[in-house]
């Protein structure tokens, strides 16, 4: 009696089929968007008071019964894109399966891109920019004007291989920046004026505590390359901890500047 086997698959044979896969995936993330943008441009309300927007919770007001009070009917998009009907979202909510808040998101970053981004928004319909970050791009730039947006758009389709989340955010403040420079200059300043440090003895484990830190970016990039310096001659000195633990480690080193000093001159 003989027996078969079935050849196992080459290697090449796999990468296609995992190529295959994801190329699938990613024409269904596109569908899923251009379906909610169809279905938003049928269902633009008649009247503001029925757009779609955020609700709030049930509000019990004393002498009356609770009562369910919504903001006046706010854009879920852009300026430039047109709003749609309160229901429409929740039927397409029950239909996709997510919340009634992701919906909204979905629909207005779908709205930001067809309207505002057109030229991001052809590349993710031709599978050149991945949907997650042609969504990035829509929530970035949703507080710029027409104009400014559209000079987003030019910048973020100019080079859209070398797009990232972060690459996203940048290009966006570029326009940003260019748009309303006195503006970008006080965000930025806001920003800054946001920075804190915070210890936490009463939140952490026993014989640990919680630091929480808000920096400026480069003296947070210079931060984490001086703790994994450290960290690394920690390692090569014998420290027997993993990364993780010498990382923290090296932080506590930092409190005592002689003992950082001297580490950092044993990695030279």
């Amino acid at each position: 009696m003989s027996t078969t086997t079935t050849p196992a698959p080459s290697a090449l044979a796999v990468l296609d089929r995992a190529r295959a896969a994801m190329t699938a995936r990613r024409r269904a993330e596109v569908e899923v968007l251009e379906a909610a943008l169809a279905w938003a441009h049928a269902h633009v309300p008649a009247g503001e008071d029925d757009a779609a927007g955020w609700r709030s919770d049930i509000i019990h007001m004393p002498g009356s019964a609770a009562a369910l009070f919504g903001e006046r009917a706010t854009p879920i998009a852009g300026e430039g894109t047109p709003a749609v009907a309160e229901f429409a979202v929740m039927e397409l909510a029950a239909v996709l399966d997510i919340s009634h808040e992701a919906t909204l998101s979905l629909v207005g970053d779908v709205l930001d891109l067809a309207h505002r981004l057109p030229r991001t928004w052809a590349l993710v319909k031709g599978l050149r920019v991945p949907v997650h970050l042609g969504r990035e791009a829509a929530r970035q730039s949703r507080d710029l004007d027409v104009v400014a947006a559209a000079h987003a758009d030019r910048l973020l389709s100019w080079r859209p291989r070398r797009l990232n989340p972060h690459r996203v955010g940048v290009l966006v403040h570029e326009a940003r920046l260019y748009a309303d420079p006195d503006r970008a200059i006080a965000d930025h300043d806001q920003a800054l004026a946001s920075r804190r440090v915070e210890v936490h003895h009463e939140e952490g484990a026993p014989g640990s505590s919680e630091v929480f830190m808000t920096l400026d970016t480069a003296d947070a990039a210079a931060f984490d390359s001086t703790v994994s310096t450290m960290a690394a001659t920690m390692r090569a000195l014998g420290h027997p901890g993993d990364l993780g633990v010498r990382r923290a480690h090296a932080v506590g080193v930092l409190a005592d500047p002689q003992q950082a000093l001297d580490l950092l001159a044993a990695a030279d």
